[in-house]
Protein backbone atom coordinates (compact mmCIF):
# COMPACT_ATOMS: atom_id res chain seq x y z
CA UNK A 1 0.00 0.00 0.00
CA UNK A 2 1.33 3.48 -0.80
CA UNK A 3 1.85 5.80 1.29
CA UNK A 4 0.99 9.38 0.47
CA UNK A 5 1.76 13.05 1.67
CA UNK A 6 0.40 15.90 0.35
CA UNK A 7 2.20 19.36 0.37
CA UNK A 8 0.31 22.97 -0.30
CA UNK A 9 3.04 25.44 -1.19
CA UNK A 10 2.64 29.62 -1.02
CA UNK A 11 4.21 31.29 -3.67
CA UNK A 12 6.64 34.41 -3.23
CA UNK A 13 4.49 37.81 -3.75
CA UNK A 14 7.09 40.49 -4.39
CA UNK A 15 5.37 44.26 -3.88
CA UNK A 16 7.65 46.71 -5.90
CA UNK A 17 6.11 49.83 -4.72
CA UNK A 18 9.58 51.78 -4.25
CA UNK A 19 13.14 51.26 -3.92
CA UNK A 20 13.03 51.49 -0.46
CA UNK A 21 11.07 48.71 0.31
CA UNK A 22 11.93 44.90 1.22
CA UNK A 23 10.14 42.08 -0.02
CA UNK A 24 8.72 39.91 2.09
CA UNK A 25 9.85 36.88 2.96
CA UNK A 26 9.12 33.59 1.26
CA UNK A 27 6.53 31.87 3.72
CA UNK A 28 6.54 28.24 3.30
CA UNK A 29 3.16 26.60 4.51
CA UNK A 30 3.68 23.91 6.79
CA UNK A 31 2.44 20.07 5.29
CA UNK A 32 -1.28 19.40 5.46
CA UNK A 33 -2.03 16.83 8.15
CA UNK A 34 -2.77 13.28 6.44
CA UNK A 35 -4.36 10.66 8.60
CA UNK A 36 -1.41 8.02 9.82
CA UNK A 37 -1.37 5.31 6.85
CA UNK A 38 0.35 2.03 8.27
CA UNK A 39 -0.13 0.36 5.61
CA UNK A 40 -2.42 -2.38 7.45
CA UNK A 41 -5.13 -4.02 5.69
CA UNK A 42 -8.59 -1.76 7.52
CA UNK A 43 -12.21 -4.02 6.99
CA UNK A 44 -15.12 -2.42 6.47
CA UNK A 45 -17.89 -1.96 8.15
CA UNK A 46 -19.54 -5.34 7.87
CA UNK A 47 -22.57 -4.52 5.57
CA UNK A 48 -26.22 -6.04 6.83
CA UNK A 49 -26.44 -8.82 3.82
CA UNK A 50 -24.82 -10.19 1.10
CA UNK A 51 -24.65 -7.92 -2.11
CA UNK A 52 -26.15 -10.44 -4.88
CA UNK A 53 -23.28 -9.76 -7.08
CA UNK A 54 -20.16 -10.12 -5.28
CA UNK A 55 -22.24 -13.57 -3.54
CA UNK A 56 -22.31 -14.75 -6.88
CA UNK A 57 -18.54 -14.52 -7.84
CA UNK A 58 -17.65 -16.43 -4.56
CA UNK A 59 -20.05 -19.18 -5.54
CA UNK A 60 -18.19 -19.13 -8.75
CA UNK A 61 -14.78 -19.57 -6.58
CA UNK A 62 -16.13 -22.69 -4.81
CA UNK A 63 -17.46 -23.65 -8.18
CA UNK A 64 -14.25 -24.01 -9.73
CA UNK A 65 -12.49 -25.17 -6.79
CA UNK A 66 -14.85 -28.09 -6.47
CA UNK A 67 -15.70 -28.93 -9.69
CA UNK A 68 -19.18 -27.22 -9.13
CA UNK A 69 -19.39 -29.34 -6.06
CA UNK A 70 -18.99 -26.83 -3.00
CA UNK A 71 -20.80 -29.42 -0.42
CA UNK A 72 -17.24 -30.76 -0.44
CA UNK A 73 -15.40 -28.43 1.43
CA UNK A 74 -17.85 -29.95 4.55
CA UNK A 75 -16.10 -32.37 5.03
CA UNK A 76 -12.76 -30.45 5.95
CA UNK A 77 -13.67 -29.07 8.86
CA UNK A 78 -12.97 -32.10 10.50
CA UNK A 79 -9.47 -33.65 9.29
CA UNK A 80 -5.72 -33.60 9.66
CA UNK A 81 -3.43 -31.74 7.25
CA UNK A 82 0.58 -31.22 7.12
CA UNK A 83 2.52 -28.11 5.28
CA UNK A 84 6.15 -28.53 4.92
CA UNK A 85 8.09 -26.00 3.58
CA UNK A 86 10.48 -22.59 4.67
CA UNK A 87 9.88 -20.55 7.21
CA UNK A 88 12.01 -16.72 7.65
CA UNK A 89 13.52 -16.01 10.78
CA UNK A 90 16.44 -13.44 11.27
CA UNK A 91 19.29 -16.02 11.12
CA UNK A 92 17.63 -17.09 7.31
CA UNK A 93 15.45 -19.78 6.09
CA UNK A 94 14.80 -22.89 8.05
CA UNK A 95 12.89 -26.17 7.19
CA UNK A 96 9.46 -26.06 8.38
CA UNK A 97 6.47 -28.71 8.95
CA UNK A 98 3.61 -27.81 10.55
CA UNK A 99 0.67 -30.52 10.92
CA UNK A 100 -2.49 -29.33 12.51
CA UNK A 101 -5.38 -31.79 13.67
CA UNK A 102 -8.92 -29.70 13.02
CA UNK A 103 -12.54 -30.27 14.62
CA UNK A 104 -14.00 -26.97 13.59
CA UNK A 105 -14.77 -24.65 14.79
CA UNK A 106 -13.51 -25.18 18.37
CA UNK A 107 -10.69 -28.11 18.80
CA UNK A 108 -7.27 -27.48 17.46
CA UNK A 109 -3.94 -28.74 17.72
CA UNK A 110 -0.78 -27.33 16.01
CA UNK A 111 2.46 -29.37 16.04
CA UNK A 112 5.58 -27.45 14.47
CA UNK A 113 8.72 -29.12 13.73
CA UNK A 114 11.28 -26.53 12.61
CA UNK A 115 15.10 -27.57 11.91
CA UNK A 116 17.96 -25.95 10.15
CA UNK A 117 19.39 -28.64 7.80
CA UNK A 118 21.86 -29.83 10.33
CA UNK A 119 19.56 -32.42 12.36
CA UNK A 120 18.99 -30.18 15.03
CA UNK A 121 14.77 -30.05 15.36
CA UNK A 122 12.82 -27.96 17.55
CA UNK A 123 9.05 -29.29 17.84
CA UNK A 124 6.40 -27.20 19.85
CA UNK A 125 2.62 -27.94 20.11
CA UNK A 126 -0.28 -25.81 20.33
CA UNK A 127 -3.63 -26.77 21.07
CA UNK A 128 -7.25 -25.22 21.31
CA UNK A 129 -10.34 -27.21 22.98
CA UNK A 130 -12.96 -24.34 23.57
CA UNK A 131 -11.64 -21.94 26.15
CA UNK A 132 -8.61 -24.09 27.57
CA UNK A 133 -5.88 -24.07 25.34
CA UNK A 134 -2.21 -25.38 26.18
CA UNK A 135 1.17 -25.87 24.90
CA UNK A 136 4.30 -28.26 24.88
CA UNK A 137 7.65 -28.30 24.72
CA UNK A 138 9.10 -31.35 22.29
CA UNK A 139 7.37 -34.73 22.87
CA UNK A 140 5.81 -36.95 26.08
CA UNK A 141 7.03 -37.12 28.48
CA UNK A 142 7.74 -33.24 28.29
CA UNK A 143 4.06 -31.97 30.08
CA UNK A 144 1.55 -29.97 28.88
CA UNK A 145 1.01 -26.42 30.01
CA UNK A 146 -1.36 -23.80 30.33
CA UNK A 147 -1.27 -21.33 27.61
CA UNK A 148 -0.24 -17.85 28.73
CA UNK A 149 -2.95 -15.61 28.27
CA UNK A 150 -1.60 -13.34 25.78
CA UNK A 151 -0.15 -15.76 23.57
CA UNK A 152 -3.93 -17.76 22.67
CA UNK A 153 -5.32 -15.02 20.72
CA UNK A 154 -2.38 -16.15 18.26
CA UNK A 155 -3.29 -19.49 18.32
CA UNK A 156 -6.91 -18.49 17.76
CA UNK A 157 -5.15 -16.85 14.80
CA UNK A 158 -3.43 -19.14 12.73
CA UNK A 159 -6.73 -21.62 13.63
CA UNK A 160 -8.47 -19.16 11.46
CA UNK A 161 -5.95 -18.53 8.53
CA UNK A 162 -6.25 -22.79 8.41
CA UNK A 163 -9.54 -22.54 8.12
CA UNK A 164 -9.31 -20.19 5.11
CA UNK A 165 -6.95 -21.89 3.42
CA UNK A 166 -9.05 -24.82 3.16
CA UNK A 167 -12.11 -22.78 2.19
CA UNK A 168 -14.84 -23.86 3.59
CA UNK A 169 -15.92 -20.76 6.04
CA UNK A 170 -16.42 -19.38 2.48
CA UNK A 171 -19.23 -21.72 1.39
CA UNK A 172 -21.67 -21.62 4.46
CA UNK A 173 -24.44 -19.98 3.15
CA UNK A 174 -24.30 -17.13 6.35
CA UNK A 175 -21.10 -15.40 5.63
CA UNK A 176 -20.93 -11.89 4.15
CA UNK A 177 -19.72 -11.21 1.20
CA UNK A 178 -19.01 -7.60 -0.45
CA UNK A 179 -17.38 -5.99 -3.51
CA UNK A 180 -13.94 -4.83 -2.88
CA UNK A 181 -12.62 -3.80 -6.14
CA UNK A 182 -10.21 -4.46 -8.63
CA UNK A 183 -6.28 -5.15 -8.61
CA UNK A 184 -3.82 -6.34 -10.98
CA UNK A 185 -1.23 -8.25 -9.18
CA UNK A 186 2.40 -6.57 -9.94
CA UNK A 187 4.41 -9.82 -9.90
CA UNK A 188 1.93 -12.42 -12.14
CA UNK A 189 0.18 -9.62 -14.05
CA UNK A 190 -3.20 -11.41 -13.17
CA UNK A 191 -6.33 -9.44 -13.33
CA UNK A 192 -7.84 -9.74 -9.83
CA UNK A 193 -11.25 -9.32 -8.68
CA UNK A 194 -11.67 -8.28 -5.13
CA UNK A 195 -14.12 -9.19 -2.67
CA UNK A 196 -14.25 -8.57 1.38
CA UNK A 197 -15.87 -11.75 3.19
CA UNK A 198 -17.37 -11.91 6.66
CA UNK A 199 -17.63 -15.69 7.77
CA UNK A 200 -20.38 -16.47 9.97
CA UNK A 201 -17.79 -17.72 12.91
CA UNK A 202 -16.57 -13.91 13.00
CA UNK A 203 -13.74 -12.59 11.36
CA UNK A 204 -12.86 -11.08 8.04
CA UNK A 205 -10.87 -11.53 4.85
CA UNK A 206 -10.47 -10.08 1.43
CA UNK A 207 -10.24 -12.31 -1.36
CA UNK A 208 -8.20 -11.31 -4.48
CA UNK A 209 -9.52 -13.63 -7.52
CA UNK A 210 -8.26 -14.29 -10.82
CA UNK A 211 -10.71 -13.02 -13.16
CA UNK A 212 -9.64 -15.77 -15.78
CA UNK A 213 -10.03 -18.96 -13.98
CA UNK A 214 -11.83 -18.00 -11.05
CA UNK A 215 -9.60 -19.36 -8.68
CA UNK A 216 -8.39 -17.69 -5.20
CA UNK A 217 -5.19 -15.91 -5.91
CA UNK A 218 -4.13 -14.22 -2.50
CA UNK A 219 -5.92 -13.97 0.41
CA UNK A 220 -5.95 -11.14 2.87
CA UNK A 221 -6.59 -10.56 6.77
CA UNK A 222 -5.58 -9.47 10.05
CA UNK A 223 -3.39 -11.82 12.20
CA UNK A 224 -1.03 -11.82 14.72
CA UNK A 225 2.34 -13.66 14.44
CA UNK A 226 4.24 -13.11 18.13
CA UNK A 227 3.53 -11.81 21.29
CA UNK A 228 2.97 -8.80 22.15
CA UNK A 229 1.67 -7.37 19.01
CA UNK A 230 -1.56 -5.99 17.51
CA UNK A 231 -3.37 -7.83 14.71
CA UNK A 232 -0.94 -7.06 11.22
CA UNK A 233 -1.72 -8.19 7.67
CA UNK A 234 -0.96 -11.35 6.83
CA UNK A 235 -0.99 -12.09 3.06
CA UNK A 236 -1.27 -15.30 1.52
CA UNK A 237 -0.40 -16.03 -2.21
CA UNK A 238 -1.60 -19.23 -3.63
CA UNK A 239 1.32 -20.16 -6.21
CA UNK A 240 -0.01 -23.68 -7.12
CA UNK A 241 -2.54 -25.97 -6.44
CA UNK A 242 -3.05 -29.19 -5.98
CA UNK A 243 -6.36 -31.21 -5.79
CA UNK A 244 -6.98 -33.77 -2.80
CA UNK A 245 -10.53 -35.40 -2.28
CA UNK A 246 -12.18 -33.23 -5.08
CA UNK A 247 -10.70 -30.16 -3.89
CA UNK A 248 -8.36 -27.65 -5.50
CA UNK A 249 -6.26 -26.48 -2.55
CA UNK A 250 -3.13 -24.64 -2.43
CA UNK A 251 0.01 -26.44 -2.17
CA UNK A 252 2.10 -23.72 -2.64
CA UNK A 253 1.51 -20.93 -1.01
CA UNK A 254 3.90 -17.71 0.34
CA UNK A 255 2.99 -16.41 3.51
CA UNK A 256 4.19 -12.60 4.28
CA UNK A 257 3.23 -9.45 6.32
CA UNK A 258 3.40 -5.82 5.06
CA UNK A 259 6.68 -5.53 5.97
CA UNK A 260 8.38 -9.20 5.51
CA UNK A 261 8.55 -12.60 4.37
CA UNK A 262 7.25 -15.04 6.69
CA UNK A 263 8.05 -18.03 4.66
CA UNK A 264 6.76 -20.74 2.05
CA UNK A 265 4.56 -23.72 2.14
CA UNK A 266 5.81 -26.06 -0.52
CA UNK A 267 3.75 -29.12 0.29
CA UNK A 268 0.44 -29.67 1.67
CA UNK A 269 -1.35 -33.20 2.62
CA UNK A 270 -4.81 -33.32 3.91
CA UNK A 271 -6.44 -36.70 5.69
CA UNK A 272 -9.98 -37.13 6.05
CA UNK A 273 -10.46 -39.25 9.19
CA UNK A 274 -11.73 -36.93 12.12
CA UNK A 275 -9.06 -36.37 14.44
CA UNK A 276 -9.06 -38.91 17.81
CA UNK A 277 -10.85 -36.09 20.62
CA UNK A 278 -7.74 -37.23 22.83
CA UNK A 279 -5.25 -35.41 20.78
CA UNK A 280 -7.08 -31.87 22.26
CA UNK A 281 -7.09 -33.01 25.55
CA UNK A 282 -4.65 -30.84 27.89
CA UNK A 283 -3.06 -30.49 31.54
Amino acid sequence: MNRHLTFAWLGLVVAATGCEQKPPPVVVAKPIEQPKDDGELKPPAKPVASDPAARKLLDEVLAAHTGGQPGKLAAFKECSFTRKGQQEFNGGRLTATWKRDFIWPDRYRIRLDTGDGSGVKLTQTFALRGADSWAQAGDDPNPKAKTPPENVPVIRSQFFEDALTLLFPFADAAAVVAPAGDDKDAVSGKELALLDVWPATGGHARLAIDKKTKLLYRLTYLGREAVPVEPLTKELTFLDYKELHGVKLAARMRVDTRAKSLGEWTELSVEMTKPDAKVFDGP
